[in-house]
């Protein structure tokens, strides 16, 4: 999944930190990622890449919604631990 496609925002709320992606549908086509369901099994694709990396982070994807021209992916991140990471240690910026 090429992740120039992709804007990403991340904000922290009640101890949690979710991060919002959100890319074109036409971009997304592009790369075969027609349906919600192809974009989810994509991003879980790429979740457990960055989790074998043993960062001990935990990404759980709790929303994929296509909106108009827009597709909508939305996460939560915490340490392995269950408890949310420092707000400086996970990107995206």
């Amino acid at each position: 999944m090429n992740m120039n496609v992709w804007s990403l925002s991340k904000e922290v709320e009640s101890g949690r930190v979710k991060v919002k992606a959100l890319a074109l549908k036409s971009e997304l086509a592009k790369h075969g990622l027609t349906s919600e369901e192809k974009v989810r099994s994509a991003w879980e694709m790429a979740v457990r890449e960055v989790m074998k990396q043993g960062n001990g982070s935990h990404v759980k994807i709790t929303d994929v919604r296509f909106l108009n021209v827009y597709c909508l992916v939305e996460m939560e991140v915490s340490n392995g631990n269950g408890k949310p990471p420092r707000a400086s240690s996970w990107a995206p910026q």
